[in-house]
């Protein structure tokens, strides 16, 4: 029995064995069952989430795809437009991870920062200006503190012209202050009621004076006559005063005073005075409610007999001819009106403005019968005087600031408005429904408007350039300058210029025409050169004159770093070159005795070599340690300097291939040379390279290739062959001269400025592909470092510029430049935004150019 309980206990112990072993065998495949869901699930997962990423990236993709396409039809809709304001709205808000790579954004976005400049500013708030006047060149400006104080700037630096800082003292308080048509006589208030005329010819310095006595109370205003030969006085006595005609020794503060005549009739104080355009009238306004029209011819027989244009109630603030002459107009004081009159007293006024709208400010245009009025809450109305004067007027700003100020250009081609908060508006007479231009940084309420315009000769053209300068006097007593493109038909007023920080820094001191300016390979270092006599050493991060390299006793016309940038040349129309410390602007050598004036340099990349030439087309290779450290050079030092093969005509251009063997000169009749200046044996090669002279010229990085640039509208690409004669690559039509041309990037692509303003940008990788073109101010040549990203420009009225071409920090500086956003309704118009999209990119943009 007990082996039978024994078996039987053996025998369960055993099936519960087999059990377990059963149950670990179900759990197992249960355990290995789950594994393979998780595994399933984690696999589905893994899937979900790559179908996530996959469609992230393809959001990510669309997006960046809608943001180009919207980015895109920013820049086509700024290319389509004429208004600079809008073309400025549009491309700063291109989102672009690199707007350069966007095409035709960065020759878009160049000339919108060359057109934005901060203005020239004279006289400051601790001693503020009581009156403050433009020469008709807008070259210079005078200026009148209420101490009596008269002060001559240069309107072109915005600093004290050089000589004396004061040229006198007028009469404490006194407001007259003119200056004569050729801007070489001035006209200020003297003491016990007279008028002093002073010679302004001589720099800046004050001659003999002749004094104009007469009036017997306080003189009120002046002015001369178109012609400078006459001059008409106001004062307190009631009476206008013509003296003249003025002798050229009268008009330069020499001899006596000329003949006065008095212009008797008025019977109160006289507030203003002016010329027409003939000479031959002079017009008058007074506090008596009229306004005169006399005859000079009448007035010098003895005659005050005048048209007496009657109607306002109350005082006259002023009166000014317009219409080239044939009309007048007058602004009241007291009875809030301006009224617009025949300059012959014939017909019934024009009256614009009523004691409920009162006219604050009106001004006339000089050249067409249109007038300008503005009124209370800031409204500026343009009326054009149909003969039968039925005209609607044209309403140009419409609430905001009061306008304290009217002008117009002595053209017609611009108008301008002074506002009290400072900012001055400017609209193109040819396209006055467009956007005013803002002018800001006055510091104070705009009181005083003045225009001038000038002309000056267009380089390689015959046509001369137009300039419109405005000028602007606050409250605070500081006048600001502008320069203005010319109005052209279809276009909105344009500034001249930039200086923009962080994108371009003006190279200013030179008193002189700055003739050459180019940096190191590097982009670290500039030179400049000048009509002065010297030449600056400038450091471009940041920018700063390092030295003046003075020695020269003639004009600097040439200059060049080497190419590992320790040393740079200099050469003069003196006969000399002379050679610098790149780090310092310590004088190394001095290259003497060339016998003519020295047109091009060069030096060797190591600085072991110069090259110089001249207008009669002689060539010198002069020997200098490697350091530069030469000994003092002298043209009798047989050792130092030997002659090259030259060339028949003046040479204007010199390069050094990169391994110093070659050299590359280019001359007036359109040849380019190319030689052995490392001692080697050969004959030069000559090439008829160009059909007239050879302005510039450069090697590539390969030392293979060479461009040069030529005044037949030619650049060229060459290529070397083992020793032979190098083949022409490539021909690069411009339509202007071309001035300068320069590989960048080892030879990527080429950069051409032409003397018509404007900038070319030339892929050499692929042939057919148009440039780039990039219109400038009055650019004359561009000089850009190996990398491309530092550019020097020269510019033939302002001076050099230090620029950036990163399209990051221009797209930046797109955003430092004082402009309107784009209103929501131009949105939708040009971008195709929807009504509510367009005001929240509206609202960004604004929040944006407020931070």
């Amino acid at each position: 029995m007990g082996t039978g309980l024994a078996l039987t206990g053996a025998a369960v112990f055993a099936a519960l064995g087999w059990w377990s072993l059963g149950r670990a065998d179900i759990a197992e495949r249960k355990a290995n069952l789950a594994l393979e869901q998780r595994s399933s699930a984690e696999s589905r997962a893994m899937d979900a989430i790559d179908r996530i990423d996959r469609a992230e990236r393809e959001a990510a993709q669309a997006l960046a795809e809608a943001e180009h396409d919207r980015d895109m039809l920013r820049v086509v809709a700024a290319r389509a437009s004429e208004d600079s304001l809008v073309r400025l709205a549009l491309l700063r808000e291109v989102e672009a991870v690199n707007p350069g790579a966007l095409p035709q954004w960065l020759e878009l976005t160049v000339p919108l920062l060359l057109e934005s400049r901060e203005p020239a500013r004279f006289g400051a708030s601790s001693e503020p200006l009581e009156r403050a006047a433009l020469s008709p060149d807008g070259a210079r400006v005078v200026s009148l503190d209420p101490r009596g104080v008269v002060e001559l700037w240069s309107a072109t630096s915005g600093v004290r012209e050089r000589g004396p800082r004061r040229l006198g003292r007028a009469k404490p308080a006194g407001r007259v202050l003119e200056l004569s048509p050729d801007g070489g006589a001035l006209l200020v208030a003297g003491a016990d009621h007279s008028l002093e005329l002073w010679d302004i010819r001589d720099d800046g310095r004050a001659k003999a004076r002749v004094t104009l006595r007469g009036h017997r109370g306080p003189l009120l205003a002046a002015a001369f006559s178109p012609d400078g030969r006459w001059i008409a006085s106001a004062s307190a006595d009631h009476t206008v005063r013509l003296w003249g005609p003025l002798a050229r020794a009268d008009a330069e503060g020499a001899g006596a005073a000329p003949p006065s005549y008095a212009l008797r009739g008025h019977e109160g104080s006289v507030r203003s005075v002016a010329f027409s355009p003939d000479n031959a009238r002079v017009l008058s306004a007074s506090d008596d409610g009229t306004a005169r029209v006399w005859s000079v011819q009448a007035g010098r027989a003895g005659q005050s007999a005048a048209i007496i244009l009657r109607g306002h109630e109350g005082r006259l603030r002023g009166a000014s001819f317009g219409d080239a002459g044939r009309r007048v107009l007058t602004i009241g004081r007291d009875d809030g009106t301006a009224r617009v009159w025949a300059a012959d007293g014939s017909g019934r006024a024009r009256v614009i403005g009523n004691p409920l709208a009162p006219t604050l400010a009106a001004a006339i245009d000089p050249a067409s019968a249109r007038v300008v009025t503005a009124t209370r809450g800031g409204v500026l109305t343009l009326l054009e005087l149909a003969d039968d004067d039925a005209a609607s007027p044209l309403t140009l700003a419409r609430g905001g600031p009061e306008l304290r100020a009217l002008a117009f250009s002595p053209d017609g081609g611009h108008v301008a408005a002074g506002a009290e908060d400072g900012v001055a508006y400017v609209w193109s007479g040819a396209a006055l429904d467009a956007e005013p231009l803002a002018l800001r940084g006055h510091g104070g309420p705009v009181e005083e408007l003045a225009f001038s315009t000038s002309s000056s000769p267009s380089p390689a053209r015959d046509e001369a350039r137009r300039e419109t300068t405005l000028l602007a006097r606050t409250d605070a007593g500081v006048a600001t300058r502008w320069r203005l493109a010319p109005a052209r038909a279809g276009e909105p007023p344009r500034r001249r210029g930039a200086a923009l920080p962080g994108v371009t820094r003006e190279l200013t001191g030179h008193s002189a025409e700055l003739v050459v300016a180019t940096p190191s390979r590097d982009g670290a270092r500039v030179v400049t050169g000048s009509d002065d006599m010297s030449a600056r050493l400038w450091s471009t991060s940041p920018t700063r004159l390092i030295a003046v390299l003075r020695g020269h006793t003639g004009w600097v016309r040439s200059a060049a770093f080497a190419r590992g940038g320790a040393q740079l040349i200099t050469g003069s129309v003196d006969g000399s070159a002379r050679v610098w410390s790149a780090e310092d602007g310590r004088g190394l050598a001095t290259l003497s005795g060339h016998g003519a004036p020295v047109t091009a340099v060069a030096l060797s990349p190591d600085g072991a070599r110069a090259v110089t030439a001249t207008t009669t087309g002689t060539l010198r290779s002069w020997r200098l340690d490697a350091s530069g450290e030469a000994q003092r050079l002298r043209a009798t030092d047989s050792a130092a300097a030997r002659a090259l093969s030259g060339h028949e005509t003046a040479v204007w251009a010199l390069a050094f291939s990169p391994d110093g063997r070659w050299l590359l000169s280019g001359s007036r009749d359109g040849a380019v040379q190319l030689q052995r200046v490392d001692g080697a044996q050969g004959a030069p090669t000559r090439l008829d390279a160009h059909d007239w002279r050879v302005h510039d010229l450069e090697f590539a990085d390969d030392g293979i290739r060479f461009v040069t640039a030529s005044g037949d509208q030619r650049a060229r690409l060459w290529r070397r062959v083992g020793d032979g004669a190098p083949r022409l690559a490539r021909e690069f039509e411009h339509d202007a001269e071309v001035a300068s041309a320069r590989l960048l990037e080892g030879g990527a692509r080429l950069l051409t400025t032409t003397y018509d303003d404007a900038m070319w940008i030339w892929p050499l990788d692929q042939e057919d592909a148009p440039p780039r073109i990039i219109r400038g101010d009055a650019l004359a040549s561009a000089r850009v470092s190996a990398d491309g990203r530092v550019a020097v420009t020269r510019h033939a009225r302002s001076g050099a510029r230090v620029w950036t071409l990163e399209p990051l920090a221009l797209h930046a500086a797109l955003w430092r430049v004082p402009a309107l956003c784009l209103p929501p309704a131009r949105r939708v118009e040009l971008l195709g935004e929807t009504g509510d999209r367009a005001r929240r990119a509206f609202a960004e943009c604004e929040a944006r150019a407020r931070g």
